[in-house]
């Protein structure tokens, strides 16, 4: 008994650990955050910006200082560093992340990233998945415009529609076509409409009242003294009709000798 005793203390308390010790984990998961923003505060990303095998660092932070002087308009716009994100992959372009000295410098530039002309985009430091997401509207909006097709970006919303009526959205990575096509469209129509008609030609079937048909005339069995009772259905006047037709079985009578 007192061994069961002490095992169930041992695990009330090994209970109580394990919820504090994810209290504090969360705790520290909500500091990290607090901290990446207040860095990422100070920070910019540039996508967009040629990227080459060997690319020198310095060649780099002077095509960032090219870009600020054309958006804000001819400020003098230092970045303090100036690096790019990943490493180096054939066909594709890296962004570049750009640490500010100060978070008004940063704020500057931010507020004129309008002015950059395409390829360039300057967007704020957010969260990798956001930017990935964020990369994939773009891609697509850029194929689609190359075809002739006016695309608006909804960034809140991660979706991206045309003016041709189509819209995609972004989920866990992956852009999906949620515009259905007018064939699509016509075929589940249709099926809805056959559902719909075979609905009601049930519901009709069960609520209609059976059909008085005629049926063959039940005999009754035959009495003690040779009549039998026949019963026929309703006549055409909606009256019983009750028929007997009795039969004796007359013996014929004995001749006296």
């Amino acid at each position: 008994m007192k061994s069961l005793d002490s095992h169930n203390n041992r695990l009330n308390h090994l209970e109580n650990e394990n919820v504090r010790l994810n209290k504090e984990v969360n705790q520290l998961k909500r500091d990290q955050d607090v901290l990446y923003k207040e860095v990422r505060d100070r920070n910019l990303i540039i996508n967009g910006l040629n990227d080459t095998v060997n690319e020198d660092n310095e060649h780099l932070y002077e095509m960032v200082c090219e870009i600020i002087l054309q958006v804000t308009g001819g400020c003098d716009i230092k970045p303090d560093v100036v690096y790019r994100l990943g490493k180096f992959t054939s066909g594709k372009t890296r962004a570049v992340r750009v640490k500010f000295i100060s978070v008004r410098d940063r704020e500057k530039v931010f507020s004129n990233r309008l002015n950059s002309t395409k390829p360039i985009y300057i967007n704020a430091d957010l969260q990798y998945s956001v930017r990935r997401d964020f990369g994939m509207l773009r891609q697509k909006s850029k194929e689609l415009e190359e075809k002739g097709v006016k695309c608006d970006i909804d960034f809140n919303a991660r979706s991206l529609t045309t003016s041709e009526g189509g819209k995609f959205i972004v989920t866990d990575g992956k852009i999906i076509d949620t515009t259905l096509n007018k064939s699509t469209k016509r075929r589940l129509e249709n099926t809805t409409e056959t559902e719909t008609q075979s609905t009601e030609r049930a519901a009709r079937k069960k609520a209609k009242p059976l059909s008085k048909t005629k049926q063959k005339p039940f005999l009754g069995e035959p009495r003690d003294n040779g009549v039998t009772r026949t019963v026929s259905l309703m006549d055409s006047a909606g009256k019983e009709n009750l028929t007997r037709n009795a039969r004796m079985n007359v013996q014929p009578p004995t001749p006296s000798i």
